[in-house]
């Protein structure tokens, strides 16, 4: 276990390539990254060494995650410490908390979350119902489910904060694009209007999960109560993301306070992406 024997603050300034570059002209031995999020991060260095032999440790701190770099030397290293990272560097298509994350991807079509169409189970859902109402869809992306709930006679908006999103469903839905509105899910003033129905699907597994307590406050706040939340859930364990997975703990713990869980059965026709860890749900709000 090396000790450290100091902190250093962090009033320089270099970018991850001048501090990947500094490291290997001083003796790299060992530089590791892992669990970057896309968060925004705080960040802390510390020098220490024992025995004529030195090394840093850098650490990005990024909400629960953090990526680490840890540099061995064999001398008092060249490279000048204290270093700050300058995040200048990571444009908003990095991010996938910003618009342009995902507009980038509908640009270049790398969309492995696209369905292409409407999934079994949404299709038996809209058979069974006998009484459509309103329903909401955040982050609807190319908008089938929107065409199939409105051939179903529901009163249906979608939501999407990615003009690459909304510009894609233009070209699969034609004139009803306009029940689309380009907005923020969290913040969008839907003029005090309650739904019957919000749908889900890669919306919640999109989002990174210091946010989950945030769409479960905003979708219980816009549903009526005794509404009900319905879709696909993905539940797992993954390092990485997006997506981000629930395991079935986190989701009873999200969800069980304010709603009961009505139906929950496995998914035949998942994309691969999302493979034997996918769920149709029923979550209905209690009054």
């Amino acid at each position: 276990m090396w000790l450290c024997p100091y902190f250093c603050p962090a009033f320089g300034l270099a970018t991850l390539r001048d501090f990947s570059e500094a490291c290997e002209t001083s003796g790299l031995a060992m530089c590791q990254f892992a669990g970057m999020r896309n968060l925004t991060p705080s960040y802390r260095a510390d020098l220490f060494g024992s025995n004529g032999r030195y090394g840093c440790s850098f650490a990005l701190f990024c909400g629960q995650s953090f990526c680490l770099c840890i540099s061995w030397f064999n001398s008092v290293p060249p490279c000048q410490f204290p270093i700050r990272v300058d995040f200048s560097i990571m444009d908003e298509t990095s991010d996938s908390t910003h618009p342009d994350f995902w507009s980038s991807r509908y640009a270049t079509g790398k969309t492995p979350w696209d369905f292409g169409g409407v999934p079994r189970a949404l299709k038996s859902f809209l058979a069974r119902s006998s009484t459509p109402g309103t329903v909401l869809i955040p982050g609807c992306g190319s908008g089938y489910e929107i065409q199939a709930f409105h051939e179903a006679g529901y009163n249906v908006t979608g939501i999407d904060f990615s003009p690459g999103a909304r510009e894609r469903a233009q070209t699969v839905l034609g004139e009803i694009a306009e029940r689309i509105v380009c907005g923020d899910f969290f913040t969008q003033d839907f003029k005090q209007h309650s739904f019957d129905l919000i749908y889900e699907r890669t919306f919640l597994c999109a989002l990174p999960p210091a946010r989950r307590n945030d769409y479960k406050e905003r979708v219980a706040k816009l549903l009526v109560p005794g509404g009900s939340l319905v879709g696909f859930f993905w539940y797992g364990q993954e390092p990485e993301g997006p997506p981000y997975p629930l395991s079935e703990e986190e989701g009873d713990i999200l969800f069980g306070k304010d709603f009961r869980l009505r139906r929950n059965d496995p998914v035949s026709d998942s994309l691969p992406i999302f493979k034997d860890r996918e769920r149709w749900q029923e979550w209905v709000r209690y009054r």
